[in-house]
């Protein structure tokens, strides 16, 4: 590419001098962000970005946003000029800047300064770095610096510069420089002024002219020379285009046209693109050069072109003289763009055959078409609103026209809306009043009444049945009709079946909408789905043998919930127009690919009813700005692989590059680590894929081990941010698609290390668990001590209370117990005097019975204080007599089922006396309720557990008699819950109540 352009040759170029812009033309300007519209120069580094040399300084463009540097006067890191003439990055990936007047910079992008060499430069008298064409890097020597005057090497301490004779005795002016793809650091091919083109051989510091080829020129001013694709050598002269083959044989030779304005002006570029196509700009306008056809295409756009620029990918970066700068991708094309209208591309030329006035004495009819069918190139049929169905022959000239009627309506009056053709080639025409079934190649029609086929499907009849039903297919032997308002049916001709699908707002097994605009058969699932699309629904799946719904909508990943128009390809994949560019679903895997105006659209809008699918396959779809006519099946994806860089890094929400700071330090392997400390949390990165086809439609991932292992997709995001991250170390890592959803193969990786506080570093740690250890060995020693004690007190104390407890129960049994037993002997013999009236006499027997109860209660109350009988196995022994007692004083039989042995197991008192209450509680609720003839008690030892069962073979509960009874078993379980045991009960209506309590014994249970 020809790195220099002469500035006078800018000023005097007129601007405007093509008003309309190709339709896959972006413009970028100022008001995107670019630094300024004049731009010399375009460059893209290893990483993927663009550079811009502007005439107000050095814009860098990552697809998105622009960074901007240029000169400040009080850094001698920044550029010395924002007059950016000349960019280059070099093999070693070194980005070279130079400024008018201020000279060469070498970018350090580690550190993100300039470093100027001026100085260095200015030492040789014969170096005018205005004229700079190539940098190239020589191994250990340095650099190669070639300008338009000579040859120059920049030692690689940047302190030395000395001139290599080119040719002596002769002048060599050089106006491009050549470095073949497979450069070995020998060979670098030099276009010159006036003597042709040279062979520079760096290894020997060698200059030769390639004779061969020179002596074929009709001019020696050669502005570029590089070798194609194929290997052939292209020249550019000042009004010739050459090719000569690899061994100096011409091939072909074009002269440009001479009728432009400035016409004196040289060749400004020349080079090919990777799919072989190549590229002039001349007169400052940018031209594509047909070598078989020896012609060239103009690509029309404002402003006057002075520098094109084509990337790894392919993409065209083109640069104006005040009018910013063009990106073009010449893949787009690939859809077909034409800004003709729909019925225009189905079948050219016809409607001017249709517009002949009183064409059948029908006059003007083509503004009355509805639907147009490709036959064949030939032969067509075609739909009106009013006058009918015609069959035209182009090739004659010849129109046919056919009446569809519908009983008993005049054949004049009828109103038809809608057309569709099945797989046999027969056509099914939707009328006011029914569908029409039209075999063309028979003549025959029949007649299928709406109304008839669909009895519960609501027409408004106030509107026609066109502002009602959308679209009509037949699949196989149903047809199926969508509506505006009611949603979907069908109905199949030979089973007379009809089935209705309509949106249920509280249910997703629906349609998504009742507005259905188009609908498909599935081709990988034709007896099991077919697809439907919907005015704001989305798209719908539906299973022909459940009947189930699955709706895909924004939210699912389309890009558009308007789905105009879907057909399926010769694989399976579904293709659809929407306000938001084609889609295409993988119908099986549900992959949604989105195309829009960056791909070649003519819009991203699509417009209803004008799509069309023809035989051979391709599609035709159309918008407001043209159509798109294109074969699926020649759509190949984007294989660009991008290149993740992360644009921006912030801390506390203040950017920290660049990776020179004190922020970040270099790892051995090259890598950065962004440290941070444990209360700077919060953290922001940006990032941005370098692949610049689609950018809107770049797609983004990231995971940042050990926090987040798995890979989460954001989508079109690019920007993240990470808040109080625990300290550690943690690794970034961001992958990006391109626009066709290919993903790159290496993240952009950084390391983040968010640095502990003091009270969390090692050494701090080291100290306090000494301390740790010693304040623990204290506390255990301490607290063994006092647990010491306390179980010294506790055993003391209990044994205090055992006592205690031994003297009352003694106390009571010998003074009380006593007395209580004088006072039945004093009832019995008061009873047995016969001077005392009868009357008194059934007193005194009613005290003595109450006297015996409350003996035997008190009894109990002292068996329950003397602590000698805290075991379990004394506990066992009382509830077995209690048992025997209580039943017989009820008179019910009872079955006491114990296990042979109990241990000598101490426990707690409490525990004895809730067991002890629960087994009364029981057993009085089986006197009382259950109505039963036989009581069982169940005692017995589990390992560990000990069961209380009490079982009856009552009347047993109902829900009415838990509710009259709930207090008591309430009172049961919770005297359970106090000792931690398990209460469960059973009931059934006449089968009897099974009162359960599982108890574990414990040393101390609490209670």
């Amino acid at each position: 590419m020809l790195k220099r352009i002469p500035l006078l040759l800018i000023l005097l170029l007129p601007l405007g001098l093509v008003a309309q812009v190709s339709q896959n033309i972006i413009h970028i300007t100022t008001d995107d962000g670019l630094s300024q519209n004049l731009v010399f120069d375009l460059e893209q580094d290893q990483q993927g970005f663009i550079w811009i040399g502007t005439k107000d300084g050095l814009s860098r463009y990552d697809g998105y946003n622009f960074k901007i540097f240029r000169n400040n006067p009080s850094d001698s890191t920044t550029l010395s000029s924002n007059y950016i003439t000349f960019i280059q990055e070099d093999e070693k990936q070194n980005l070279w800047v130079e400024t008018s007047p201020g000279g060469l910079h070498l970018y350090d992008s580690h550190n993100d300064k300039f470093i100027r060499l001026k100085k260095v430069l200015q030492d040789v008298d014969s170096f005018h770095s205005s004229s700079i064409q190539k940098v190239i890097w020589n191994d250990e020597n340095g650099w190669l610096i070639f300008t338009n005057t000579g040859l120059f090497e920049l030692s690689a301490d940047l302190k030395n510069l000395n001139e290599i004779p080119l040719n002596e005795g002769s002048e060599i002016r050089i106006l491009s420089v050549f470095v073949p793809p497979d450069y070995n650091k020998s060979k670098i091919y030099l276009s010159t002024l006036h003597s042709g083109i040279y062979e520079y051989n760096t290894a020997e510091s060698v200059l030769r002219p390639l004779t061969t080829i020179n002596e074929k020129l009709d001019e020696q001013g050669i502005s570029h020379v590089f070798k194609s694709n194929n290997n052939e050598w292209m020249l550019a002269g000042h009004n010739t285009l050459y090719t000569f083959s690899e061994h100096g044989e011409l091939l072909r030779k074009y002269r440009m046209p001479t009728n432009f304005n400035n016409a004196s002006f040289p060749i400004i570029s020349f080079q090919q693109d990777k799919f072989g196509r190549f590229w002039v700009i001349r007169d400052f306008r940018l031209y594509e050069y047909l070598p078989i056809e020896n012609r060239v295409v103009e690509l029309a756009m404002h402003g006057g072109i002075n520098q094109l620029f084509i990337d790894r990918t392919g993409i065209f970066w083109i640069g104006t003289s005040g009018y910013g700068m063009y990106k073009f991708n010449p893949n787009t094309t690939r859809f077909g763009f034409t800004s003709e209208r729909f019925f225009d591309v189905v079948a050219p030329g016809f409607h001017q055959l249709m517009e002949a006035e009183n064409y059948f004495g029908f006059p003007r009819i083509f503004g009355d078409i509805l639907y147009v069918d490709y036959v064949s190139p030939t032969e067509r049929w075609v739909l009106t609103r009013r006058l009918g169905l015609f069959n035209l022959n182009l090739d004659e000239q010849r129109i046919q026209r056919h009446i569809i009627t519908v009983p008993p309506q005049d054949q004049n009056t009828y109103s038809s809306f809608w057309m569709d053709r099945d797989v046999e080639g027969h056509y099914n025409v939707l009328l006011s009043e029914g569908l029409v079934h039209f075999e063309p190649e028979a003549g025959t029609t029949y007649h299928l009444p709406l109304l008839q086929i669909f009895p519960d499907f609501t027409f408004d009849r106030n509107l026609p049945v066109f502002e009602q039903l959308t679209v009509v297919r037949k699949i196989n032997t149903t047809y199926w009709f969508g509506s505006t308002e009611h949603g979907l049916a069908s109905y199949n001709t030979e089973t007379q079946q009809q089935r209705s699908f309509a949106y249920g707002s509280s249910d997703v097994n629906t349609i998504s909408s009742n507005h259905i605009l188009s609908i498909s058969q599935d081709m990988r699932n034709p007896e099991k789905y077919i697809w439907v699309g919907t005015d704001g629904g989305g798209l719908n799946r539906i299973n022909l043998q459940t009947g189930s719904v699955l709706r895909f909508t924004e939210q699912d990943g389309l890009p558009n919930n308007v789905i105009y128009s879907i057909y399926p390809d010769s694989s399976g994949h579904l293709w659809m127009s929407s306000n938001k560019g084609i889609i295409r679903m993988d119908p099986d895997t549900f992959e949604i690919l989105n195309f829009t105006r960056s791909d070649g659209l003519q819009s991203d809008e699509f417009n209803r009813r004008q799509h069309y699918q023809f035989e051979d396959g391709r599609l035709l779809m159309c918008g407001s700005f043209g159509c798109n006519l294109f074969n699926p099946n020649d759509i190949t994806l984007n294989p660009a692989l991008p290149t993740v860089s992360l644009t921006d890094i912030s801390v506390m929400n203040r950017s920290v590059l660049p990776y020179g700071s004190e922020w970040f330090s270099e790892n051995e392997d090259g890598s950065m680590t962004l440290r941070v400390d444990w209360d700077q949390n919060i953290i922001g990165f940006e990032f941005a894929a370098l692949e610049f086809s689609g950018t809107d439609k770049n797609q983004y991932k990231y995971r940042f081990p050990p926090f987040l292992q798995e890979w989460t997709n954001i989508g079109t995001r690019r920007e993240i941010s990470f808040t109080n991250l625990d300290p550690g170390s943690y690794t970034l890592e961001v992958m990006g698609s391109n626009n066709d959803g290919v993903w790159s193969e290496i993240p952009a990786r950084i390391g983040v290390l968010v640095l502990p506080p003091f009270w969390m570093t090692f050494w701090f740690r080291a100290l306090s668990i000494m301390l740790a250890f010693s304040t623990i060995a204290f506390v255990v020693w301490f607290i063994s001590e006092r647990k010491h004690r306390k179980q010294v007190r506790m055993l003391e104390y209990k044994m205090a209370v055992d006592q205690e407890r031994l003297r009352i129960s003694r106390d009571m049994h010998d003074d009380l117990g006593s007395r209580l037993t004088q006072i039945r002997l004093m009832s019995e013999f008061a009873k047995q005097d016969k001077t005392i009236p009868e009357k008194i006499r059934s007193k005194f027997d009613e005290i003595s019975v109450e006297t015996k109860d409350i003996i035997q209660n008190f009894n109990e109350i002292v068996w329950s204080l003397n602590p000698q009988n805290d075991t379990l196995n004394n506990l066992t022994d009382f509830m077995i007599q209690y048992s025997e007692r209580f039943c017989q004083k009820v008179q019910i039989p009872c079955r006491i089922y114990a296990s042979d042995e109990f241990p000598e197991v101490k426990i707690a008192s409490s525990v004895r006396t809730n067991l002890i209450f629960i087994l009364k509680e029981a057993l009085n609720n089986a006197a009382k309720y259950s109505f039963c003839e036989e009581i069982q008690v169940h005692l017995r030892l589990d390992e560990t557990r000990f069961y209380l069962i009490i079982v009856d073979d009552g009347i047993g509960f109902d829900e009415l008699d838990r509710r009259t009874f709930g207090q008591g078993l309430e009172t049961m379980k919770n005297r359970a819950e106090t000792i931690l045991a398990k209460f469960e009960l059973t009931s059934e209506l006449q089968r009897g109540t099974e009162i359960r309590v599982i108890w574990n014994i414990q040393p101390n249970p609490k209670g």
